[in-house]
Formats: structure tokens, C-alpha cells, sequence
């Protein structure tokens, strides 16, 4: 993913309400959030989470073909 940081100052932002205790330098951040590397990464993550997910539910549901066959249409 590609970011840019940069340090800049209040006055460039006019029209957003910056709140005091940032002081009069701040650094700002910018993530695009259409970017296909991005993208992917959620893909990537929802993948994960899946597994994370699958593995939790082997590791802890008892061995119940009824239940399994309930709970197999959710995974």
C-alpha cells in the first residue's frame, strides 16, 4: 500500500475543525482507498479471518454430524 506523510500546519485547513491540543503543526496522513492493493489486502484479510474462524470451530464444537451439518452451511 502506498501512504503519504507529510508534517503540515492549521492554516492549510480552513474549512475542517482541528481540534487545539494538535498544536499548530500536525502530521497528516493520506491512504487511497480504492487502490487494487488495497483492495486485495481486504480480500486477503477476509480470507484469513475465514480460517481464523474454521479452525476456532473445529477446535471447539464436540463431534455431532446433526450439528455439523447445521453449522456447515454458515463456514
Amino acid at each position: 500500500m502506498h501512504a503519504i506523510r507529510e508534517i503540515v500546519s492549521r492554516d492549510i485547513f480552513k474549512n475542517f475543525d482541528i481540534p487545539e491540543e494538535f498544536g499548530d503543526t500536525f502530521e497528516m496522513i493520506l491512504v487511497p482507498v480504492n487502490n487494487i492493493a488495497v483492495n486485495n489486502g481486504q480480500e486477503d484479510s477476509k480470507k484469513e479471518n475465514e480460517k481464523f474462524l474454521a479452525a476456532n470451530y473445529n477446535a471447539a464444537i464436540k463431534e455431532d454430524a446433526k450439528e455439523d451439518e447445521i453449522w456447515s452451511k454458515y463456514l
